[in-house]
This record gives structure tokens, C-alpha cells and sequence, in this order.
């Protein structure tokens, strides 16, 4: 099912590994951290995730955030909403009180859109410090330009796929077939467009705004998807793809520490293309990425601090039956797995593991007695480790991971927690 295909040890992990990191190791002490994302095109950025999932991914920094960072989080992911008794049981990672930044209660699951983006804004003034923050997206909005390390700008350009032919070499990159400033450009020309081609907004991420199109129906529904985004289309070449993985990296806000590898994972996706979990398997560079990750390393990453930038993302990358590796997406920010590849580093997880989120819907003790078997304080042949939940009433979702010894056992546990009434897209993947 999922093929072994890591086998050269990279040198570039080996500080990681030896010495840990956190999010202190590449960020300056006192920063104000928000995993975060603008609802709709603000800030020209898609945006698909609902309110339930950026709590969840707001919540992910908690586990790695080192001795010096703060991270904001909703309401819905702190103790006084899930109850400080699972919290414990199940070892959820947590930031010390005086680092927890908690914005108001109120923007909660009903809060969406514009109404969300202008809630988070308003608290966003009251809450950071002039200076500290960084956020995943940033709002590029002028009175908030204050708040941010980084200029927001920069970011969002670094987010902005139709920049990456400026940092990464070409023919480590699908041929592209056109880029347009607008949804209505491109459904003005869409029909010349050939097959397969893959159909892309420039900024958006897990997958959201992606057509992978087959036939011309696929193109003429792409284009009435996007007939009304403002933002700029992508039209590139579509890669038969043996195995999509996730190149993870940190750039040090000192810029007399070297840049770093921090792991490497497959990355679990829809047929359509969106993002839903991942694999960890081994410290290993995967033979067919050596080329794209010296070149990440020693080209790519050196040009982008040279901007200016600091960090942590992860490159989306593509290999294909000859063994060619493409860049297809950049995420100058933290993504899905990071935190995983973090946990790892500080020994917290062990590889290999399957990364995923679920939903679970009962009571307290219901909660407490599906998943206490198989997760929870006595680690002894306990599989699932919670790294972030959020309650409302009776429904609890949460992003986790199965340590797991080969594929069998995968499938088997996966299977387990379906049948504890868990419900996620990863894991019926995964069980089937």
C-alpha cells in the first residue's frame, strides 16, 4: 500500500535530531504566534477551512512552541472548554498560561467569513505586542502592519505560487500553460486549455482551489469555480505521481545558525488533491529527493532569508514513475504536519506514524472510554497520541497520530478507531 522508499541518510537532519527544536529555535524570544488564516480572499489568499478546523490548526503550535513563544488559540481548544480531565488523560499538549493567548469566546463556530476575519482583526489589536507576531497568512491590511515581525507582504508574496519560478529552478517545476491575473481571464481562455492540466489559485493551501482535470468537462468546471476569484490562476502541467511528499524547513531568525531539513513525510490526499494527513516513516531522505532537497537547502532557502524571511514551512513535492521530483507548492508558513515532525525531533513521537484528524460525537465519558485504550497517559501498547482538541458540547474534534510498526498494523489500528466511532477521511483511507 505504501511503499518504503526512504533509503540515503541525510546529513541535514542530524543536528535536528541530536540537538531538538522548536519554534524558539527559529523565532526571536517574545513571539506572538497565530496559525492562522484569512476566511474567503482576504488578504487574496483562498481559504476553504472552516471555523472547526482553524481551531484545531491555531491549537497546533502549543505542542512545539518551545520556552519563549507564545501562541493564540480560540476558546474552543483551551481547558475550559474541553475539560481539563481529558486534557490530562490524554497528555494534549498545552502552553504554559502566561504564553496562551486566548481570543474571545465569541468568535466561535457561527462566526464566519468577513464577520470572522474582522472579529480576529479587532482582537488581534488588542492582544499582540507591536512587532511579535507572525501569522501563517497574514492579513495584509495597512493598520495592522505594525503588529507583524515580518512585513506581511513578504509572506504573502513568499505564499504566492505564481513567485516560485523566481527561487526554484525550472525544470524542477511542472511546465506551466499559462497564468492569469483573474478567475475571468482564465474562463475566458479555458477552453484552448489542453488535457490533463492541473487548474490552481495561486494563493490557497490544503488543496483548496485545485482542479486536477482529466477532460475538458474538468476545465469548464474549474472555470465556473473560479469565474469570480480575484486572485491569479495557475494552468500547469499534470504529474502522474508515484508519491507526494511533504520537504519540511527551518530558517533560523539568526542568521549565524544554518538553515534546517527537519523531516520529510508522504502526504495523504483526496483524488482531488486535498490534503488530509500524513506519513512519517523514517529520518531518511528518500533517494529521489536528494536532488530537490540540496537544491532546497543550499539554493532556495538561502535566496528567501536573503529576503528578509525567517521561519518554518514545507515544500509539496511530486515524484513521478521515472523518479523526476517536482516542486508544485510553497508554504512559508507551518503546515499540516509540522508538528509531528517537531514531536519527533524532541522525542515525543516515535517514527513511524500516520498523521490525521478526527471527530468524535457523546459525552465525556464516552470520549474517555472509546479512546482511553487505545491513547492516554499509560503509553504501554497505546497507539494514538492527541496533539489538539476542541469541544463544542458533545462534539470533539481533534488532530492526532497513530504509531504504527509496518502497513498491516496501520490499516488494523486505523480500523480501530473508526470502529470507536471516530470519524475522519484519513483514516477510512488508510483502513481500506
Amino acid at each position: 500500500m505504501f511503499l518504503n522508499r526512504f533509503g540515503v541518510r541525510a546529513s541535514q537532519l542530524k543536528a535536528v535530531f541530536e540537538n531538538g527544536v522548536s519554534l524558539s529555535t527559529y523565532f526571536p524570544s517574545g513571539t506572538q504566534f497565530y496559525y492562522g488564516y484569512p476566511a474567503g480572499e482576504d488578504s487574496g489568499f483562498l481559504n476553504k477551512v472552516t471555523p472547526s478546523v482553524e481551531e484545531l490548526v491555531a491549537a497546533r503550535p502549543n505542542c512545539c512552541a518551545g520556552p519563549d513563544i507564545s501562541v493564540i488559540n480560540f476558546a474552543a481548544t483551551t481547558s475550559a472548554s474541553i475539560n481539563q480531565k481529558v486534557i490530562d488523560l490524554f497528555n494534549i499538549p498545552q502552553v504554559a498560561k502566561d504564553r496562551a493567548i486566548v481570543l474571545p469566546s465569541e468568535i466561535d463556530l457561527s462566526v464566519e467569513g468577513n464577520h470572522r476575519n474582522e472579529a480576529v482583526k479587532s482582537a488581534l489589536k488588542k492582544l499582540i505586542t507591536p512587532g511579535s507576531l507572525v501569522m501563517a497568512q497574514p492579513y495584509t491590511d495597512d493598520d495592522l502592519a505594525d503588529l507583524y515581525q515580518i512585513p506581511a507582504q513578504t509572506t504573502a508574496w513568499l505564499n504566492d505560487k505564481s513567485n516560485m519560478g523566481s527561487y526554484v529552478n525550472a525544470d524542477m517545476m511542472p511546465k506551466s500553460f499559462g497564468i492569469f491575473a483573474n478567475g475571468s481571464e482564465f474562463f475566458k481562455a479555458h477552453e484552448s486549455m489542453p488535457v490533463p492540466v492541473v487548474v490552481k489559485a495561486s494563493l490557497s493551501s490544503s488543496g483548496d482551489g485545485v482542479f486536477l482535470c482529466d477532460t475538458e468537462e474538468d476545465i469548464k468546471e474549474a472555470a465556473h469555480k473560479f469565474e469570480h476569484l480575484e486572485g491569479k490562476i495557475l494552468v500547469e502541467q499534470y504529474i502522474k505521481t508515484v508519491t507526494n511528499y511533504g520537504v519540511h524547513f527551518g530558517v533560523p531568525s539568526d542568521k549565524k545558525m544554518p538553515i534546517d531539513i527537519i523531516g520529510v513525510n508522504e502526504q495523504l490526499t483526496t483524488p482531488k488533491g486535498e490534503f488530509i494527513g500524513g506519513i512519517i516513516r523514517s529520518a531518511e531522505i528518500p533517494k529521489e529527493l536528494i536532488k530537490a532537497v540540496t537544491h532546497l537547502k543550499n539554493d532556495i532557502l538561502p535566496k528567501v532569508r536573503d529576503m528578509g524571511w525567517y521561519g518554518i514551512g514545507g515544500f509539496d513535492v511530486l515524484v513521478d514513475d521515472t523518479g523526476k521530483a517536482y516542486f508544485i507548492d510553497c508554504n512559508f508558513r507551518m503546515t499540516g504536519m509540522s508538528a509531528y515532525h517537531f514531536m519527533i525531533a524532541n522525542q515525543k513521537l516515535k517514527r513511524p506514524v500516520a498523521g490525521f484528524s478526527g471527530e468524535f460525537i457523546g459525552k465525556s465519558e464516552d470520549l474517555i472510554k472509546k479512546l482511553s485504550e487505545y491513547g492516554g497517559k499509560d503509553a504501554n501498547g497505546k497507539f494514538l497520541q492527541i496533539i489538539t482538541m476542541s469541544r463544542h458540547d458533545d462534539t470533539w474534534r481533534f488532530n492526532g497520530t497513530i504509531s504504527f510498526k509496518n502497513d498491516k498494523e496501520l490499516k488494523e489500528y486505523a480500523s480501530l478507531l473508526l470502529f470507536a466511532d471516530v470519524e475522519s477521511q484519513a483514516l477510512r483511507f488508510l483502513a481500506d
